[in-house]
């Protein structure tokens, strides 16, 4: 089991400015995205429950779901 590290809506899209586009195993609870960009970005793994994406431009985003019994 992997240790997810929480990020907020602001922290992403600090870093996203300044060119990162590897986001995997994040949990981005109930982020507020709403009109953000996001482009080209790795969020596989990523949690991203309860997180607000209205109107958001999103394209290019790697996303894989995880499965749990």
């Amino acid at each position: 089991m992997t240790c997810k590290k929480i990020m907020g809506a602001e922290e992403l899209r600090r870093r996203y400015a300044l060119g990162e586009r590897d986001f995997q195993e994040l949990d981005i609870l109930k982020a507020d995205w709403t009109g953000g960009k996001l482009e080209y970005a790795n969020l596989t793994g990523a949690d991203l429950s309860g997180a607000n994406l209205r109107k958001g431009f999103l394209r290019a985003i790697r996303l894989t779901l995880e499965v749990q019994i």
